[in-house]
């Protein structure tokens, strides 16, 4: 399951129904919609995003996405109060759902983590979809996490077979830098917490260690 805020108070949350349907509430003025199956057939929990589109006017406008069972990326879009059919975004044979992000209007970056143990990432740049492409590397043992921090800044978050924490980030690839940061590893107890730790302070983010500690389970 997951939920995103689409703006003027308004709340979507999509799952997967026991026969493998995307499910769509909205929740809005303090009321929740009846349930809306838009079907496909889904494999992964879904992924959402909302972006802006200013080709026409601005209009924000929601992509979700998931695994199927051909282990491609689907996408239905819904924009300007119309659901689009399920396309597929093709891609590698992915052993992960997706993760999705967008980092300014007419753009969304996703990536997902192929049967290879490589993570990939597909590029929607001015309306477009670009091609799938490896971060390259490493191999990696989860699925991989993007978030936008502002415009034209994206970081995808990962974990790699030695359980170190990788990031890839929009400063990398302006400037080619080759290969991923190895922020710090192995990422458990006490190494997980300076982690978190140090993503916080990059970020701005006052954390209360104890309260934080207690809530992850590190002594």
């Amino acid at each position: 399951m997951c939920w995103l805020d689409s703006g003027v108070h308004r709340i979507d949350v999509f799952g997967v129904s026991a026969s493998r349907t995307l499910l769509h509430w909205v929740y809005q003025n303090n009321t929740l919609s009846a349930r809306e199956d838009l079907g496909g057939y889904l494999i992964s929990a879904p992924a959402a995003v909302v972006w802006t589109s200013t080709l026409n006017g601005t209009v924000n406008v929601i992509d979700v996405f998931a695994r199927n069972a051909n282990n491609s990326i689907s996408d239905r879009e819904f924009y300007k109060g119309v659901w689009s059919p399920w396309s597929s975004l093709g891609g590698v044979n992915f052993s992960s759902g997706p993760s999705v992000a967008s980092d300014g209007p007419n753009d969304i970056e996703m990536v997902a983590k192929g049967s290879d143990n490589q993570i990939y990432m597909l590029l929607f740049r001015n309306s477009i979809w670009e091609s799938w492409f490896s971060i390259g590397g490493v191999n990696f043992s989860s699925a991989p996490t993007i978030a936008s921090f502002g415009f034209n800044y994206w970081e995808v978050f990962a974990r790699g077979s030695d359980n170190a924490l990788y990031i890839e980030c929009t400063l990398g690839r302006i400037q080619g830098v080759p290969g991923l940061l190895r922020v710090i590893g192995p990422i458990w107890g006490q190494a997980a917490w300076k982690t978190m730790q140090w993503l916080a302070g990059k970020h701005g983010v006052d954390v209360d260690s104890s309260q934080l500690q207690t809530q992850v389970g590190i002594a």
